[in-house]
């Protein structure tokens, strides 16, 4: 059994990729865009580094808040 974080598991209900995430997010946000690495860490933990901004716009892609992406 997979041991998935709450954001991939968003991403695998709605079939979004790590890559397709990033698109929505600069379509929605073009002004602040944020890269694949960022995303990444996200997914995998290593939250050094990660701005709030950051996953504020990946929650606003995604319709969601910061409690649904985040593990504590």
């Amino acid at each position: 059994m997979e041991n998935l974080t709450k954001l991939q598991t968003i991403l695998k209900e709605r079939g979004i990729t790590q890559r397709k995430l990033v698109v929505m997010v600069n379509d929605s946000y073009p002004d602040l865009p944020i890269n694949l690495n960022t995303v990444n860490r996200i997914i995998t933990q290593n939250r050094v580094d990660i701005r709030m901004s950051s996953i504020l716009r990946i929650c606003g892609a995604l319709n969601v808040s910061p409690n649904d992406i985040l593990e504590y």
